[in-house]
């Protein structure tokens, strides 16, 4: 209490209750104001837009680089040897599980489903005879008649096994080297000849991709060949995409091949040389645009003649260097148990 005289003094607040009161105002003044703006809000009468809700699907782009590669990847093999009759698709043909590819035939594989099923008729024929009501002459009859069908494969498999004792040319071509001797013994699959098409020779150039784009099949070519003073000329016959040694990359050389007119003796595979194609050409004004690359020669076919059977070289009828007609005999193996079977089947 104050007493009559006394002067009225305030008391001096510290920090710490300044801080706590300054606090206690803020609790009190925040949410009023909240509660007038939301009050204020609600009574607002502007303008408002709606918008009605409506199903959809939610979509996300993401950018980045990548490369596409298929989920699943498969290198098909043959299972056998054989010669490749009818391919069903090509690179790009979308296929369903099951679809056919590729056939391949295999006579020897043939000949070996035709002699099981003989067999297998022989013995279902002699089943029948213990089980069915036929008669036994109907039975001797029909043995008999699957019998010979049977020494008849026989004999043309042993037939076909002796023929393979001579070796033919593939193709029209020439003799490139002889590997075998009169008298030598050799094993199947062994090297006997080279033989290729001498007369058709090939340019391959190495072209790049921006280049190649300005190329095409039917445009002429003229060829210089090192060590050579004459130029060729040629036409293109082909263009294959060489890629790039970075698996990743879709950028690379592509290999052009140019089928050389009217060769000449001195021009053999493996020689240096020099293309230029001719892109364009003006006629009135007699102007040419050219493209040109490196590459080397090579014979249009080549092929390795190997035996196909084991024997022993009685007659050689190709020398290198000349020329012989696709069928024509190059040389002759001796096999003394093959010409044995052939006989044996035939008695």
């Amino acid at each position: 209490m104050l007493k009559i005289g006394e002067r009225f003094k305030l008391k001096k607040w510290s920090k710490k209750r300044k801080i706590f009161i300054l606090i206690a105002l803020i609790t009190i003044i925040v949410p009023a104001g909240f509660i007038y703006s939301g009050t204020k809000a609600k009574n607002t009468t502007g303008d408002v837009s709606t918008v009605k809700v409506q199903r959809g699907t939610i979509e996300y782009t993401i950018d980045g680089s990548g490369t596409l590669e298929p989920s699943e990847r498969y290198a098909l093999k043959t299972w056998s040897g054989g010669t490749v009759t009818a391919v069903m698709v090509t690179e790009g043909t979308q296929v369903k599980k099951g679809d056919p590819l590729m056939t391949i035939q295999n006579d020897e594989l043939e000949s070996q489903a035709r002699q099981a099923y003989l067999e297998w008729e022989i013995s279902q024929n002699e089943l029948d005879e213990m089980t069915g009501p036929r008669s036994e002459t109907d039975y001797d009859v029909r043995t008999a008649e699957l019998k010979v069908e049977q020494y008849r494969i026989a004999l043309e498999d042993a037939k076909e096994e002796r023929d393979k004792l001579v070796l033919k040319a593939p193709f029209d071509g020439t003799v490139l080297e002889n590997e075998l001797v009169l008298g030598q013994r050799v094993n199947s699959g062994e090297m006997a000849m080279e033989f290729a098409t001498t007369d058709e020779i090939e340019v391959v150039a190495n072209f790049s991709d921006a280049n190649v784009s300005l190329l095409g099949t039917g445009m002429e070519a003229t060829i210089s060949v090192t060590g050579l003073t004459k130029t060729y000329s040629g036409t293109v016959k082909e263009i294959a995409f060489e890629g790039s040694t970075d698996s990743t990359s879709t950028s690379g050389s592509f290999e052009v091949i140019v089928s050389v007119k009217n060769p000449d003796k001195n021009l053999r595979s493996g020689m240096k040389a020099y293309t230029n194609v001719i892109i364009h050409k003006d006629e009135e004004s007699e102007e040419f645009m050219y493209r040109g690359a490196s590459g080397y020669t090579r014979y249009a076919e080549t092929e390795d003649i190997e035996t196909e059977v084991s024997g022993t070289v009685a007659e050689i009828f190709a020398q290198p260097g000349e020329k012989f007609y696709k069928g024509e005999p190059l040389l002759r193996l001796a096999n003394d148990e093959l010409d044995r079977e052939v006989k044996e089947v035939e008695n």
